[in-house]
């Protein structure tokens, strides 16, 4: 269960502070998935880079879900379905 707290900056928006849940280390998790994807792919370690991204993608997909955020949904959509044309191209 996350517990939410909204509070009220000086322009007038709102955030959200949430304290250390599942969903915040999944957040973590995926970051760093992507990010190393795309370390991998900078080394040349091919389809491996293209595995790793398309894993953080599906964990951020995840999390865009669990958050009721639509656009974290659609780019890692996107992304996965990248990274799985690119598995593919590379396998077959």
């Amino acid at each position: 269960m996350m517990t939410t707290k909204m509070t009220k900056m000086k322009s007038g928006m709102t955030t959200k502070t949430t304290n250390k849940s599942f969903i915040w280390y999944l957040k973590w998790v995926a970051t760093f998935g992507i990010v190393g994807g795309l370390a991998l792919r900078s080394f040349g370690c091919q389809p491996t880079d293209l595995f790793v991204t398309a894993l953080g993608c599906i964990i951020y997909f995840y999390v865009g879900y669990r958050v009721s955020e639509p656009t974290l949904m659609i780019i890692n959509a996107l992304c996965f379905l990248l990274a799985c044309s690119g598995i593919f191209i590379t396998l077959f």
